[in-house]
């Protein structure tokens, strides 16, 4: 019964109880205006100095949205039913087909519109990430900005897997504690600049050894600890990080 009426969702033969959503319930500080409607299931922010992040579970959405970011704002469609709309930014207009996976990355100051949204059943994380932030865990402090390139298919493996971490703990209003969440976060900004950026020196290369900023993550050793931040596997991590 529940897969025919997917089936009927889809095809609109059932259509969702709709209600307006504001732009501050959808939890984003990029949306400057909104018109959508739909049910949300739940949303669960967190944040911390530098950044925050959003989780949300959508059973329907459609409408359309403006964006404009004063952050590094990274978008994760972690698992959904049923994603389609129209993006123009920049004066391009980009499409995007039914995906049930799917990932952007905007840099500070982009401007994007969304068009013809129809979102059903959707696990979704957004994050924003200061540039201090940023530069402060690849310890480049004596820089002023870092340039990170803007993505409309984000795939990047290990920067989805930080994403899923992060989402669950956001969903369960960070149990493991706010620095938690913010060493996953940091651990997502080291990748950006490593894999994103128009940094182009060696990471770290006016100290010897393990950077500071990897030596101060303070993972907690907890059985629930979420087994891809294992401190046993840090180091490996770190390597795809800055290596």
């Amino acid at each position: 019964m529940h897969d025919l009426r997917r089936a009927r969702l889809l095809a609109g033969q059932e259509p969702h109880r709709r209600a307006p959503i504001s732009p501050a319930l959808l939890g984003c500080p990029g949306i400057v205006s909104a018109a959508v409607e739909g049910t949300l299931g739940s949303v669960r922010s967190i944040s911390w100095a530098g950044g925050g992040a959003t989780a949300r579970t959508i059973e329907a959405l459609s409408g359309e949205t403006e964006m404009k970011t004063a952050s590094v704002e990274l978008w994760f469609v972690l698992r959904s039913l049923h994603v389609r709309g129209e993006v123009r930014t920049g004066g391009n207009l980009r499409a995007s087909g039914q995906t049930n996976r799917y990932g952007f990355l905007l840099p500070a100051g982009t401007e994007a519109s969304f068009a013809r949204l129809c979102v059903r059943e959707c696990r979704l994380l957004s994050l924003n990430l200061s540039n201090s932030f940023i530069l402060r865990a690849m310890e480049l402090g004596h820089l002023r900005t870092i340039d990170i390139a803007e993505s409309w298919d984000y795939r990047d493996r290990l920067g989805w897997q930080i994403a899923h971490v992060i989402f669950e703990e956001c969903k369960s209003d960070a149990p493991l504690g706010l620095l938690y969440a913010e060493t996953a976060a940091t651990l997502l900004a080291m990748r950006l600049v490593r894999t994103q950026s128009n940094f182009a020196g060696p990471a770290f290369a006016r100290r010897g050894g393990m950077s500071p900023a990897l030596l101060r993550l303070r993972i907690p050793t907890k059985p629930a600890m979420h087994s891809n931040l294992k401190p046993a596997t840090l180091g490996v991590v770190s390597s795809g990080l800055v290596g």
